[in-house]
């Protein structure tokens, strides 16, 4: 085979650069699609367990996965930045040695200036990093973008599981080589939280390595000057591969700091010659298009977006075994695709039930029909039916548990009460909807809540959140939304305690009736108000004179401190003025 040829193995500009030579080698389409293959434990063995036994082992599907074109493309992609990134950086040359030593000075200057208070305006990252440059800037860069639930996450995490993060050199020099490092955009879109989160990753990679390393806590009070040059030294110092930054829809919180957190992340990977990985929902791609766009360097690579299995066209998706046999009888056409079917297909062997139930166009289209396509939900909604007919058959052995479409819409009627306004706007095709719900299907808890409402309590695997689960909030009970998880997502806002408390005090009665849609809606009237009303205290606004004396603003005259202001608005409720 020519491919046993070492002289192929290598590429010449790979060759002598010992931060590529360390790295795995590369890996054929095949390996990397294999890679994302992951089918649970399952033999026959299990359809003879007890019930209660049967449903532990029916979260095995947690861990469940299948290749995707997407997640192969991601494999892919990031071999080929993490390598291209170091062409440009070789331990070797002195040109790496001389900007390592660049970087430590520019970082003792920012720490002089501050402590000298050589100017009273915090600088620009750009002006921070402005004396540094790359000999030669090989590095790339491309974005992940897609709803939550589609296996962003959970590719990128596959994806870099086949790299040691930490590899330590002792030639050409001593060094600890980070491959690749994974941060989330911090929720207010801050570069001060930003720099934090970075140096406490690094010291998380390091320390996992067997090195001691305590950068969060040095950096901690330093001044947001030296955590750029502080953090553009540890990035160029490790040999930083790739930085994943996760979550970067969070820079549209706060626009202004949003932009700052861009505008640093493209100056630091020009001054540092580091690659970059952006994964985020539909809401991030027009900002860090144009971010990095007016830096000309676009994003790079390309993007690539997970979308949700598409429904059926018009007609039944052509070839379909499944549609031909179940059309024969009559059988309302598919409302779902190809990929679905296939996915579908390809999952339903995972039966942990005592009787195999054969796959149709009825439980297809149920199944599509209260999951719309998004994979997560599509698995845990399988196991979830699975869990019922278990819990039955603990009452009567004798019953036979087989899926049906009456099953499917029973469970998800009960268990995705909380996610039942994406499914509808999905299924809407609501756009506005879905901007409302985006963020909010993105924390929480949710699936196990279900789990245990089913008698038993269960700890969620760790690496759940690397499959690209969606996470949602236990919200919605049958005693109406969980207050303590409203709370905790308004404090999530931004928004501060007194606010929070008449926020929930105010819309006391959509929380009581579950009303989701309703509760988010009017959070964000609140949070408009509170922004307006913030702008006309700062004097960015000119107030113009109250015309009725029942006016919020004339009952709000004589109050001065910050404090008393949220006790006044909630006395004269707010919601009835905005309306």
């Amino acid at each position: 085979m020519p491919d046993d040829d070492p002289d192929l193995l290598t590429l010449p500009e790979y060759a002598e650069n010992a931060f590529i030579n360390r790295l795995p080698p590369i890996r054929s389409l095949a390996e990397i699609q294999r890679s994302f293959d992951c089918p649970p434990i399952h033999t026959e063995l299990d359809r003879r367990r007890g019930s209660e036994a049967r449903m532990h082992a029916c979260l095995r599907l947690l861990h469940y996965s299948q290749p995707t074109v997407q997640s192969r493309d991601v494999g892919l992609k990031i071999d080929m930045i993490m390598r291209q990134g170091y062409v440009g950086r070789n331990p070797g040359s002195s040109d790496w040695l001389r900007f390592a030593h660049a970087c430590a000075v520019e970082e003792e200057r920012e720490a002089k200036k501050h402590k000298e208070k050589v100017g009273r305006r915090e600088p620009s990252s750009d002006g921070v990093l402005e004396q540094l440059s790359p000999t030669r800037d090989t590095s790339m860069s491309f974005m992940m973008v897609g709803p939550p639930g589609t296996g962003k996450t959970h590719s990128c995490t596959t994806s870099l599981s086949y790299y040691p993060q930490v590899i330590f050199h002792t030639e050409p020099v001593q060094v600890a080589q980070i491959t690749w490092l994974r941060i989330e955009c911090p929720p207010d879109g801050s570069l001060v939280s930003l720099c934090r989160f970075f140096f406490a990753a690094v010291d998380k990679a390091l320390r996992h390595a067997g090195f001691e390393s305590d950068l969060h806590k040095r950096y901690r009070t330093k001044p947001l000057a030296v955590l750029l040059t502080g953090m553009a030294r540890v990035a160029n110092l490790h040999a930083i591969g790739l930085l994943v930054i996760d979550e970067v829809q969070h820079v549209g919180v706060n626009r202004k700091d949003g932009n700052a957190l861009l505008n640093f992340l493209v100056t630091l990977r020009n001054s540092i010659g580091i690659s970059m990985l952006m994964i985020g929902t539909m809401t991030a791609l027009p900002i860090v298009q144009r971010t990095f766009r007016d830096a000309r360097r676009g994003d790079g690579f390309g993007s690539v977006v997970f979308e949700r299995m598409p429904g059926a066209d018009s007609s039944p998706p052509p070839g379909s075994a499944i549609a031909v046999a179940d059309d024969e009888h009559g059988a309302p056409a598919p409302i779902y695709g190809p990929a679905f079917e296939g996915f579908v297909k390809r999952m339903w062997r995972w039966q942990y039930t005592n009787t195999h139930t054969e796959l149709s166009v009825g439980v297809l289209n149920a199944l599509y029909s209260e999951t719309q396509g998004v994979t997560d939900l599509v698995v845990k909604l399988f196991i979830l039916c699975q869990m019922r007919l278990m819990m039955i058959t603990s009452a009567r052995p004798d019953t036979q548990e087989i899926i049906t479409a009456k099953l499917i819409h029973e469970v998800a009627a009960s268990s995705f009460n909380t996610v039942k306004p994406f499914i509808d706007a999905l299924r809407n095709n609501d756009s506005k909807a879905l901007a409302k719900f985006e963020d909010l299907m993105g924390s929480g808890d949710w699936f196990m809540k279900q789990v245990q409402g089913l008698g038993f309590a269960e700890q969620e695997p760790l690496h759940d959140v690397d499959h690209g689960a969606m996470h949602l909030p236990p919200m919605v009970t049958k005693d109406g939304i969980d207050v303590t998880v409203v709370d905790q997502l308004l404090e999530g806002l931004g928004i501060a305690v007194k606010e929070r408390e008449m926020i929930v005090a105010r819309h006391r009665r959509l929380i009581e009736n579950g009303d989701l849609a309703g509760l988010v809606s009017a959070v964000q009237k609140d949070r408009s108000a509170l922004s307006a009303t913030d702008r006309l205290r700062k004097g960015k606004l000119k107030e113009k004179p109250p015309s009725d004396k029942d006016d919020l603003r004339a009952r709000l005259k004589d109050v001065e401190e910050a404090s008393a202001i949220a006790g006044a608005i909630s006395a004269v409720s707010l919601e009835e003025s905005l309306e």
